[in-house]
């Protein structure tokens, strides 16, 4: 049986060819209420542009504010590159920190409970959401760093864990065992509206647990030690997976056992290793994304340029040529932006063998290194998905076509994880 709570009513379908019923949950909340979340919700907006708006927008208009205000006669070219890379990194570093601090001053630790909806505490619950939301997890995903920010957060992170990109309603409700992997595009839900209310709860995942790409997990859920949840399962609220059990479906089913012995034994590496390690993640993170904002300084460098022609030989300002200014720009912003990713890619990531290699390697450091920079400059190529430009795009990446088709991701290649993501496995 499957349900939806639509308004004050909940509709239960059945699989069979049976008449739809209605059973009331609950009052709508008052007017009042409604009233005066919407009012608090207005008074955030006007406030939007420089707490919560999106990345692209804030990257994009803080460096061309930097640009502006130390372009002219009496700076040269290296103090307004060294403007740009400074003004990002503080945005980037920055929002993290405010995300972190205003997220505790709104709501501290959240609560589990039911809450009514529209009420004091589903704002302030609200309200963190927003603020969880400036920090870009998929930058962290499957390294030491994204352990460190979720504490920060208040989840129970254990050593070793693997994390990767995810959503959570509560994240300070959700606790990850030691060696456990979790992966991309999982969803946490753990705060839900049903009917007229905020139902938030627990999550547990145990020692050694694996959770598949694009899981959901209910509130309340319960993993056992060493479980899996394979690919694209749902699990329902409140659901207990036993100790090395396997469930699949949606909703989820128990499958089958764990095979332990077929598991291939814990990657590891001294203290020392991982604490080296450890700091160069966090030094990537910190140079990576502004560098990856050079190509922007050629192109506005081309976009000034053109102004001041323009303004000399036709007198007119350069606002009314603006869209014709805008062509060659963004051109040359996209050239830059693929000949820099073939740089770092060459050069980080020269030579590839196909094997299984520990997530404590080198080669594992420098391909999220080479992912990094592919995913920070793929806003500035979306506008190549989809057409022949493509095709060459991939190939300088060193991708090859097979009969016509392509088999990619991010670099050209399929990068997949095994059961208990200890190791990685790079195939062709």
């Amino acid at each position: 049986m499957q349900s939806a709570a639509c308004g004050r009513w909940r509709l239960f379908s059945m699989r069979e060819k049976r008449p739809i019923r209605r059973v009331r949950t609950g009052l709508w909340p008052s007017r009042r209420r409604r009233f005066c979340a919407g009012c608090c919700a207005a008074w955030r907006k006007p406030r939007r542009f420089p707490s919560f708006s999106p990345w692209s927008r804030r990257r994009g208009s803080a460096s061309f504010v930097a640009y502006n205000f130390f372009s002219g006669d009496e700076h040269n070219f290296l103090n307004e590159t060294a403007a740009l890379l400074i003004t990002y990194a503080i945005i980037n570093v920055g929002s993290t920190l405010v995300a972190i601090v205003g997220k505790w001053l709104i709501i501290g630790r959240t609560r589990p409970g039911r809450y009514p909806l529209w009420g004091v505490y589903y704002f302030r619950w609200w309200l963190a959401q927003r603020f969880v939301s400036m920090i870009h997890l998929k930058w962290f995903q499957a390294t030491p760093i994204m352990r460190i920010i979720l504490r920060c957060l208040g989840a129970r992170i254990g050593s070793d864990a693997v994390v990767c990109d995810f959503e959570a309603g509560a994240l300070d409700l959700i606790t990850i065992g030691k060696g456990a992997t979790v992966g991309g595009k999982t969803q946490f839900a753990n705060a839900e509206v049903i009917g007229n209310e905020l139902v938030i709860g627990h999550i547990d995942v145990g020692d050694d647990a694996y959770v598949g790409t694009s899981c959901v997990i209910g509130h309340d859920a319960v993993i056992g030690e060493g479980a899996e949840l394979t690919d694209l399962t749902a699990l329902p609220a409140e659901s207990r997976v036993g100790a090395w059990e396997i469930w699949e479906g949606s909703p989820a089913r128990r499958v089958g056992e764990v095979d332990r012995a077929a598991l291939p034994d814990a990657a590891v590496a001294s203290p020392l290793r991982k604490g080296v390690q450890t700091l160069i993640y966090a030094a990537m993170l910190v140079l990576l994304p502004p560098i990856t904002l050079v190509p922007i300084i050629p192109a506005f460098y081309i976009f000034d340029n053109l102004s001041d022609v323009f303004t000399t030989l036709f007198s007119v300002n350069y606002l009314y040529v603006l869209p014709l200014l805008a062509w060659p720009t963004a051109m040359a912003l996209i050239a830059i932006t693929v000949l820099a990713i073939a740089l770092v890619r060459w050069t980080v990531l020269p030579k590839v063998v196909a094997g299984t290699y520990s997530i404590h390697s080198w080669f594992y450091l420098r391909k999220w290194v080479v992912a990094l920079a592919t995913e920070l400059t793929l806003e500035t190529l979306s506008s190549l998905y989809a057409t022949v430009y493509m095709r060459k795009l991939v190939s300088v990446d060193g991708s090859q076509d097979r009969q016509g088709c392509r088999d990619f991701d991010q670099f050209g290649r399929a990068l997949r994880p095994d059961r208990d993501r200890r190791e990685m496995l790079y195939r062709r």
